[in-house]
């Protein structure tokens, strides 16, 4: 793990240490949707097996989710800490699941996360790999 990223995710500690969740609900294993203080903080994590960090993998703002057993998708529109999510933009990602690694107390490497995408980009990605749907959709986020 790069030093920018254990600085993000202490960073993370820290902040969901003194907030509250007001989304928490497990999508498949360790994969986590989550949203801290705000629906917009909307985020895919990686949940430790003691219960105690949701390492963050993809977001804010997630507003659609999916998976299968090779991949976890998600669609995001943009945000960054003050500012709304944009909603005249949209990414996708597609983590490569590693069964091997959730077991473990850490996320997936980052080589296993791809992203973002643009939507032509992605429905490419998608042909290529048969990735799934992005069935879990948060509507007020849309």
């Amino acid at each position: 793990m790069s030093t920018l990223a254990r600085l993000v995710a202490v960073a993370c500690v820290l902040a969901i240490s003194g907030c509250g969740f007001v989304d928490d609900e497990t999508l498949v294993g360790p994969y986590k949707l989550v949203a801290v203080d705000v629906r917009e903080d909307m985020s895919l994590c990686w949940q430790s097996l003691d219960g105690k960090v949701c390492e963050g993998i993809v977001g804010p703002t997630l507003f659609a989710a999916g998976f299968n057993d090779d991949y976890v998708v998600a669609a995001v529109h943009p945000s960054v800490f003050p500012k709304p999510p944009n909603k005249s933009v949209t990414q996708y990602y597609y983590v490569i699941r590693d069964r091997r690694n959730e077991g473990k107390d850490f996320g997936p490497p980052p080589k296993n996360v791809k992203g973002p995408f643009n939507a032509r980009d992605y429905a490419t990605e998608r042909a290529r790999l048969h990735l799934p749907d992005l069935v879990h959709v948060f509507d007020d986020l849309k």
